[in-house]
């Protein structure tokens, strides 16, 4: 694969864009080309199928892709993929783009002896995040480094992160987004009471009106009894890239040295049991994190090396 300079790189993602076909949504699509993305749960759309014919796919859309059925069907045909979901060319050209992925591999990979037997994460915040829930420390994905040279790897760009499921039904607490949520900084903080690894209720202004709205539409599609499922605490993870910014785009934003975020909805990528369609992420800029007795993360500040 060759190697693009900063200045190339948008330049070559403008050249291509697939266009839609009937009833086929747009997946491949550049910078300039931006158009709505939706994965339903039993669709296969045509550019799914060309997806799992490739060994790589680049996929800088609007939306994500990575939790869909099209990502995952591609990954296990052996394809290689990178996902970009709201990339600009500003991105593109600085910020986490510009980190040396090599080195934030390195950093990645020796999480791995501290995550070791530690089960209990605990994240607090002076904003008011005050939560606790159980992991399997096995379960650790430390593979976001954005080095995707084999096949069958997944990564996002900007990639840098270190990030895991919550064991289903332990988390309890409440926890408060303070840095963006989805593709948008908060300006007044989100507030998410959780039982038993359920969001029980969403405060905060109209943004919690619209999250609140959001995801009951995306309950609406699910059988009754899946429906709750939609409030499922799906992900957990913090950031390892010390080039990203916090700009209000969740996809770098929540690969900044220091942030830490949590995620509500699907979490089958994970290996969890909530297959809801829907999987939006919110990101804590000043928040202390603790693995069992460790503190990894002290106020926004990445605290585990010195040398950090």
């Amino acid at each position: 694969m060759y190697s693009l300079s900063a200045t190339q790189r948008p330049e070559i993602l403008d050249k291509h864009c697939t266009k839609r076909q009937t009833n086929a949504p747009t997946v491949f699509c550049s910078l300039s080309c931006q158009k709505h993305v939706i994965m339903e749960k039993n669709h296969h759309p045509p550019v799914a199928n060309l997806m799992r014919q490739q060994q790589v796919v680049i996929a800088p859309t609007r939306y994500s892709l990575t939790h869909t059925r099209a990502i995952r069907q591609s990954l296990r045909g052996g394809a290689r993929v990178a996902t970009m979901p709201g990339m600009t060319n500003e991105m593109f050209s600085r910020g986490g783009m510009s980190a040396d992925f090599s080195l934030i591999k390195q950093k990645i990979s020796d999480l791995g002896s501290y995550f070791r037997r530690r089960r209990i994460v605990k994240v607090t915040s002076e904003q008011g995040t005050d939560v606790s829930f159980e992991v399997n420390w096995r379960e650790w994905k430390l593979d976001d480094n954005g080095i995707c040279n084999r096949p069958k790897m997944l990564t996002n760009l900007p990639a840098g992160k270190a990030f895991i499921m919550p064991r289903e039904g332990t988390m309890n607490g409440t926890v408060v987004i303070d840095g963006s949520w989805e593709s948008n900084l908060v300006d007044d903080p989100i507030t998410f009471v959780i039982e038993n690894g359920m969001v029980m209720d969403v405060k905060g202004g109209t943004i919690a009106a619209t999250i609140r709205q959001e995801f009951g539409e995306a309950a609406k599609r699910l059988r009754t009894k899946d429906r709750e499922n939609v409030w499922t605490m799906a992900e957990f993870g913090f950031g390892m890239n010390p080039q990203a910014r916090l700009s209000g785009n969740v996809l770098e934003d929540e690969k900044r040295l220091g942030t830490c975020y949590f995620s509500v909805g699907d979490n089958t990528a994970l290996g969890g049991t909530s297959s809801v369609g829907i999987h939006i992420p919110g990101v804590l800029k000043n928040a202390s994190v603790w693995l069992d007795d460790t503190l990894f993360i002290s106020k926004g500040e990445f605290a585990l090396w010195n040398d950090q």
